[in-house]
């Protein structure tokens, strides 16, 4: 019963365990984890796993101090779910005030952990108003020095089912990023930086490494390595190309920054392409442009230097 009241101050939910087991040297092991959801939510439990263990310093112990070196969930399942007011049901249990103990065991937030690692888990987030269902499996995920505050590193791999261009698609993706959540208040502090990314949808394999600042009013860069296309691709991904289309390997690079509605409301009004570039084969071009954000009108500038047209006409040709 005391795990279990320092698990739902943790969590801030229901808990549900099976048993618990604590060594001195390898910490709290604790099976058949159930961690309830909040009503409205699309699953019964907000995270279910195998067995979840919390490891802590010894050192710190011994002087008196509750430490947490590791938080490791094996086969878990978490459901993240957005509500209507734009609130993700994670941001509750990290930043709700918990309330204090008088005295005795007092578990610190998970969160507080040096390391956090996901192994062979089961992410669905839902975002009801974008229309978004997606379910991630086989993730492995760890992340070294939480913060709400500071940047921090994460390592994610997965493999995933989800649904975009009006089509089901099977991704893999691995990446190393850093993430600032600035308390999931400071919008402007918010930023995700990709330093190495490699994936595939559809059995197609392509590398990306970008930066994305401020989540409401995105400033972001990007860089993509993709790999020959052909019509039926392109339709596969829910694009249009008319017969015949071939794309060799290409990459591309786009430089996007954000402008608010008016100064005192922060929804984007516009997106201004400060730098779109592509190249591959025989062809290369650079653009410039503007997309409105209420009706998607888009208007720009496109540039194209020495493209050998029989050579492209050759190339799909040969893709026939």
């Amino acid at each position: 019963p005391q795990i279990i009241a320092q698990l739902e101050r943790t969590f801030q939910r229901r808990i549900d365990i099976e048993g618990v087991g604590v060594a001195l040297h390898q910490g709290v092991r604790v099976t058949g984890l159930k961690v309830h959801s909040r009503p409205g939510a699309p699953e019964p439990f907000f995270l279910s796993a195998e067995l979840m263990i919390v490891r802590y310093s010894l050192p710190a112990l011994l002087q008196g101090r509750f430490v947490l070196t590791m938080v490791r969930l094996v086969n878990p399942r978490v459901a993240l779910y957005r509500r209507s007011d734009g609130s993700w049901n994670l941001e509750e249990m990290l930043l709700q005030a918990r309330p204090t103990n008088a005295g005795g065991f007092s578990l610190p937030p998970l969160s507080a952990a040096e390391e956090i690692r996901l192994e062979d888990g089961t992410v669905r987030i839902v975002d009801p108003a974008r229309g978004t269902d997606t379910t991630f499996r086989q993730v492995f995920l760890s992340v070294d020095d939480f913060s709400l505050v500071n940047p921090f590193p994460a390592r994610v791999k997965l493999v995933a089912d989800g649904r975009f261009g009006g089509r089901l698609h099977a991704q893999k993706l691995e990446a190393d990023l850093e993430l600032m959540l600035a308390a999931f208040a400071d919008d402007e502090r918010t930023a995700v930086s990709v330093r190495r990314l490699k994936g595939s949808v559809d059995g197609r394999a392509f590398e990306a490494s970008g930066k994305v600042r401020n989540l409401r009013l995105p400033d972001f860069d990007a860089k993509l390595s993709l790999p020959p296309l052909v019509a039926a691709d392109l339709k596969e991904l829910g694009l249009p190309a008319p017969e015949g289309t071939s794309l060799p390997a290409s990459t591309w690079e786009l430089v996007v920054k954000t402008s608010p509605v008016s100064a005192s409301t922060p929804t984007p009004g516009a997106y201004f392409v400060s730098r779109l570039s592509g190249a591959g084969g025989p062809w290369n071009f650079e653009g410039t442009g503007r997309l409105n954000a209420a009706d998607k009108a888009l208007s720009g500038t496109l540039k194209t230097r020495g493209v050998p047209l029989e050579r492209a006409a050759e190339d799909a040709r040969a893709a026939e």
